[in-house]
């Protein structure tokens, strides 16, 4: 199963887009949040909503677990924000 990834920013809602689908690895979602982060229409303090309702995630302990750590430092870049 391929994956795709597409987002879109609604600075007037303070809001990123985000569609996944397909089968996502947790390299592949550290890597699309931090070319989220990185896109110069991303601002600190951006809250997300992501639509995961076409993806599938075949994640092991390991898995969950270095997710939970890269979360911890996401944190630092995108501040107090809410990412669902």
């Amino acid at each position: 199963m391929s994956s795709n990834v597409s987002y879109e920013f609604n600075q007037e809602r303070n809001l990123v887009s985000v569609i996944y689908s397909g089968g996502i690895t947790v390299e592949m979602l550290i890597e699309f949040s931090e070319k989220i982060v990185s896109d110069p229409h991303y601002r600190r303090g951006m809250n997300a909503l992501c639509d995961l309702t076409k993806s599938t995630f075949d994640w092991s302990l390991d898995d969950i677990d270095k997710y939970g750590k890269y979360v911890m430092q996401l944190r630092k870049k995108i501040g107090e924000a809410h990412w669902a």
